[in-house]
């Protein structure tokens, strides 16, 4: 699955782009989940988070993936 998500670091929202629907999550570094969802291409995430890092998950049903955000 190639994803394509910006900006990275962000301030407001994390635009994120997929060929086809994904499933994710976000992680605090500790591993306390925040958000999940399911996604259908094109997604606006984030909304909601606190500055800090986090790890970004997706999963489909042949690949998965996990990135580290930054929301300044």
């Amino acid at each position: 699955m190639t994803l394509q998500y910006a900006p990275n670091p962000f301030s407001k929202n994390l635009r994120v782009q997929a060929p086809s629907a994904f499933h994710y999550k976000i992680y605090t570094l500790t591993g306390h989940q925040i958000e999940a969802g399911f996604c259908t291409g094109d997604c606006t995430l984030s909304k909601n988070l606190v500055p800090g890092t986090y790890l970004f998950s997706t999963w489909s049903k042949t690949q998965s993936r996990t990135i580290k955000i930054i929301k300044k």
